[in-house]
């Protein structure tokens, strides 16, 4: 997201007239940076950029006190995004079925890095371990950067999360494995990486990432965003930003992205009483 914030701003700049900083505020499965927003009740100058955690750290984490649906205004979304289960290269399997029967024959539970304990990567990894029949322990880490480090080092055996450019090059050089997507269907893009539904019947886990706005800011302000953002995410930067990461860029309005917040609150709320 980092990246995807600093690529945006900058073209905001411009459409903006207005300059455009970037602050990343990782920690406590991004419920740092989106209390501080929520914070600004009035101020038209502040922006939330983040992707579906936005919702499932306040079903996870007492201590995030906010309603993803009631408390912040949405801008816009900006992409679809799919979580991947990566495997550190020296477990033993090359499929997601494999690695599931490894998981369950393993005398202790398989640790699984999250982005913190209550972050998307954390709900998703207990619903595939639920579903798929196998015990995990969650291992957090501060964010997705420091997550990805500790199973490229095998400190921890999986994750889930989305792609990165990094992320792509240790697969290329063996350290990291795909087993898996969460999409409905194979992705274009990755049409040799298997469905997690192959495996695991009906376990699909939609994303998105988008911005929204605290509480207040005037509908104008919000419009004017919304349009300049939807200007700037048809770029040829962001284009191929999206690309590297494996995002599908797709332009939400706010009542749209209103409606997919509220969507995949439900989600996890349901991924959350099937684990228990």
């Amino acid at each position: 997201m980092d990246t995807v914030a600093r690529v945006l701003g900058q073209s905001l700049t411009d459409k903006l007239k207005q300059a455009v900083i970037v602050e990343n505020r990782p920690g406590a499965g991004g419920s740092i940076g989106t209390q501080y927003v929520r914070q600004q009740t009035e101020d038209e100058n502040v922006a939330l950029l983040t992707t579906a955690s936005f919702v499932a750290a306040p079903l996870l984490n007492p201590g995030a006190k906010y309603d993803p649906v009631s408390d912040f205004q949405p801008i816009c979304g900006i992409f679809d995004s799919f979580a991947f289960v990566i495997a550190n290269g020296s477990v033993p399997a090359n499929s997601l079925s494999e690695f599931i029967e490894f998981a369950k024959s393993s005398e202790h539970p398989i640790e699984a890095g999250t982005s913190g304990p209550s972050g998307g990567s954390h709900v998703v990894s207990l619903y595939l371990a639920k579903r798929a029949g196998f015990e995990i322990l969650p291992i957090p880490y501060k964010g997705n950067a420091d997550m990805e480090l500790g199973v490229v080092s095998g400190d921890v055996k999986m994750i889930i999360t989305t792609l990165s450019p990094s992320i792509l090059s240790h697969v290329k050089e063996g350290r990291l494995k795909i087993l898996g997507v969460s999409s409905r269907e194979r992705l274009p893009s990755l049409p040799d990486i298997a469905t997690v539904s192959e495996s695991v019947p009906d376990f699909y886990v939609d994303g998105w990432g988008g911005l929204y706005a605290p509480l207040n800011v005037d509908s104008r302000r919000l419009t004017q965003v919304a349009r300049a953002v939807e200007s700037a995410i048809k770029d040829q930067q962001f284009r191929e930003l999206m690309e590297s990461l494996m995002f599908t860029q797709k332009f939400y309005t706010g009542v749209e992205f209103r409606q997919a917040t509220k969507r995949l609150y439900e989600a996890y709320k349901l991924m959350l009483r099937e684990t228990g």
